[in-house]
């Protein structure tokens, strides 16, 4: 059976997610950086790899995320918190995106022919030193101060964060949560009687490493990677030697970062032909005068609260389970066609 929520509550939902990435144009409203969709959509890539001159990074595009967020809403208390920092804010604002796909995880669909998941690959673009990784720290330390996994629960909703997989086997086994039952007799082996779910960030420092993983000879992560954006409910892989791992409705977000002159290096036609880049947002951001002493402290406490909220929000009834629907509204449905 499904639920349909309140058009308050699914207005509430839409508002925190954006439609597209954008960039701030003379009037200052949000204007494509790209028009990468599902598998199958048009491409378009970003421009072309910058020079060494630091200023040139200026002209990257940023993001008018005040217009997209609902006042009172987690994501508003999030950028409140992150925001006096001096890191880009389109950063935070993608990170918190990042962090209420993970609270609802598979909980909660997009009304569509099939139902969207609201899981994202996020790749930040910015030079050394500009503060990628300081935002992904903050959303490290909300996501295990909010919902974090209980692994004594073979059924914990929370979330775990998952360091750099090398291969598509240790992807799918880090999500990978099998269920076993005591033998009977004295000696017996466990029983495995099936898997739970696990949700998850995956974190690549670098798309760099990512890319050079993934080009070893007899690489599958891409593809699985892709299985895993899709929303598959099973996904598996079987070797010789390490025997068959299953991934049972996996729901992974993924974060990595690279500086734009790279993006020519790493990504090819091959990647837009198999809709690897399609899956991808490229998420660029204004840089603010950086502080070298000291700097902001970031109280993420009201942003624990609220994030919670929606986690217990979307927690299913365990006596009559039902799927969350968030169905589209005229205002959403206008901007996305």
């Amino acid at each position: 059976s499904t639920r349909k929520e309140s058009s308050a509550a699914s207005d509430v939902y839409k508002r925190q997610v954006p439609v597209d990435e954008g960039g701030t144009g003379d009037a200052g409203r949000s204007e494509p950086l790209d028009e990468a969709g599902g598998e199958g959509g048009s491409v378009t890539y970003l421009p072309e790899a910058l020079d060494d001159d630091d200023k040139s990074l200026e002209q990257l595009p940023g993001l008018d995320w005040r217009s997209l967020i609902t006042p009172g809403t987690f994501l508003d208390a999030y950028m409140q918190a992150c925001t006096v920092d001096d890191v880009p804010e389109e950063y935070h604002f993608w990170n918190g995106l990042l962090a209420l796909g993970l609270a609802v995880g598979r909980d909660v669909t997009l009304d569509d022919f099939h139902p969207v998941l609201g899981n994202l690959f996020v790749c930040i673009l910015g030079r050394t030193g500009v503060g990628k990784s300081r935002a992904t720290s903050h959303l490290s330390r909300l996501l295990d101060a909010a919902i974090p996994e209980d692994r004594t629960d073979p059924n914990s909703r929370g979330a775990r964060t998952l360091a750099t997989a090398g291969s598509a086997e240790v992807l799918i086994k880090n999500f990978s949560k099998p269920h076993w039952d005591t033998p009977t007799t004295p000696g017996g082996k466990p029983i495995l009687t099936g898997y739970g779910p696990v949700r998850g960030l995956v974190e690549y420092s670098e798309l760099s490493g990512l890319v050079g993983r993934a080009g070893r000879t007899g690489s599958t992560l891409k593809p699985t990677l892709m299985e895993f954006f899709d929303g598959r409910p099973v996904v598996s892989n079987t070797s010789l030697s390490g025997g068959e791992h299953v991934a049972h409705e996996p729901f992974a977000n993924l974060i990595t970062s690279t500086q734009p002159k790279a993006l020519k290096t790493l990504l090819d036609q091959g990647d837009a032909d198999s809709g690897f880049l399609n899956r991808w947002i490229f998420v660029t951001g204004i840089e603010k005068q950086r502080t070298a002493i000291g700097g902001a402290r970031i109280n993420l406490d009201q942003a624990v609260i609220k994030l919670r909220e929606i986690w217990n929000w979307a927690e299913p009834d365990q006596i009559v389970p039902e799927d969350i629907v968030v169905e589209w509204g005229e205002e959403s449905a206008a901007v996305f066609t």
